[in-house]
């Protein structure tokens, strides 16, 4: 099974769970279920016979021959629950097909229990399991993100050791749950967790400085648009004040006059050789002009 004999409390948490999943499914039988929901019910169901009978067989072979009975006896019952409510199902009683579902599941999940299993632990090995597929799904996507990177020709050797060591510690979680160990495995998360987080904040600093230089070489362009845009703004501004709309021609005026200050900075900025200042100020213009666009488009949508 891929998953180490022995200390039978601590092998369970994984494919136990199925005993959780299985009777929330055999709930949503209360109402009209689908073909889908049915089938999903005995996938379930057949999973968890499945594994519960080869853990009899381990607790056997270490000698547990009364736990062993006792999870076998179990099935038994449950595997009888489950044609009842098959036949139920099939002669339209639904409700008393997802009793029965119901009772087979729970037949079975009260000799696991019985044999040393904790809900709390399940309920806690699901959570780290679900924790580390939501990592596992992050982490693709970074690595999605810097294979980008590398086809532009940035060097993202540092960035891909440490993906590497999240997905290992990822991978070290997921078998210390299997092995009963959620306190370790908890710590591998939290550990990949902080290592995928300083690579996302990595990858915002790369992709900021990428639209820097390119701002920076499109600049005469945005430095004419300003400009373009600073001229209709005066012709705005006096419209509206001589429509008397001297709110609108007040903020009209602040707007302009903001962008005017962001040239003269600009300005400065490249006559003292300041690239970095030059590039925030370029940013900042180019913010101001999206939103007059967007401002506009509005306009045009009323």
């Amino acid at each position: 099974m891929g998953i180490p004999i022995g200390t039978h409390a601590k092998t369970l948490l994984a494919i136990g769970l199925l005993t959780l999943v299985g009777t929330s499914w055999a709930a949503g039988l209360s109402a009209t279920p689908s073909k889908n929901a049915v089938e999903k019910v005995i996938e379930a169901y057949q999973r968890l016979r499945s594994y519960t009978l080869s853990r009899a067989n381990d607790l056997r072979e270490e000698g547990l021959e009364e736990q062993a009975q006792m999870l076998e006896e179990a099935v038994q019952t449950a595997d009888s629950l489950m044609l009842e409510a098959k036949e139920a199902y099939q002669a339209g009683d639904i409700d008393t097909a997802a009793q029965k579902v119901r009772e087979a599941f729970n037949t079975i999940r009260e000799a696991l229990i019985a044999v040393g299993e904790s809900p709390g632990e399940l309920n806690a090995a699901r959570r780290l399991m679900e924790a580390i597929a939501r990592h596992r799904r992050a982490l693709r996507r970074l690595e999605s993100a810097v294979q980008r990177l590398e086809k532009l020709g940035v060097d993202v050797s540092d960035l891909k050791e440490s993906l590497a060591e999240a997905d290992a510690l990822l991978t070290e979680a997921q078998t210390l749950v299997r092995e009963g160990n959620l306190a370790e495995a908890a710590q591998k998360v939290a550990e990949a967790h902080r290592i995928m987080v300083s690579v996302a904040n990595r990858l915002r600093e790369i992709a900021k400085e990428i639209l820097q230089d390119e701002l920076l070489e499109r600049s005469d362009r945005i430095v004419q648009a300003v400009e373009r845009t600073i001229s209709r703004l005066e012709e705005a501004e006096q419209r509206l004040i001589e429509a008397n709309r001297t709110d609108a021609a007040a903020r009209v005026a602040e707007v302009r006059q903001k962008l005017q200050r962001l040239l003269e900075d600009f300005n400065l900025y490249v006559q003292s050789g300041d690239k970095e200042g030059a590039k925030q100020v370029l940013m900042e213009m180019v913010s101001i002009l999206r939103s007059i666009l967007r401002y506009l488009r509005g306009l045009k949508g009323e």
